[in-house]
């Protein structure tokens, strides 16, 4: 399934966030891969937790007519506080995204 996005509705949304002191998710986990003490901040509440930010994140940008492109963990962000922010590149509208096979 390719996605082919009509030049006339490549405005992509850009915003400001915030400096996000502990990195992307990518690199909390690969930390937390490598180092026990790490490992156990990562309990299974704050895991939730950080699930659910994204999962809102998401919800806010679908609910302004937003879709995300390239939602990974290089492009979820978290805070000095667990919080995680998205980040990344979306477009609007989401009727642009034209669907092929």
């Amino acid at each position: 399934m390719h996605f082919r996005l009509p030049a006339e509705f490549l405005a992509c949304h850009c915003a400001p966030v915030e400096f996000c002191s502990r990195g992307s998710l990518y690199n909390v986990l690969t930390a937390a891969k490598a180092s026990p003490d790490k490992m156990a901040q990562l309990g299974w509440k704050r895991r939730l937790n950080m699930a659910l930010d994204a999962s809102r994140g998401m919800l806010y940008l679908h609910k302004r007519g937003m879709v995300h492109t390239m939602l990974k963990s290089t492009n979820l962000l978290v805070d000095a506080n667990w919080r995680v922010k998205v980040a990344g590149v979306w477009v609007s509208p989401p009727d642009a995204l034209a669907c092929s096979e």
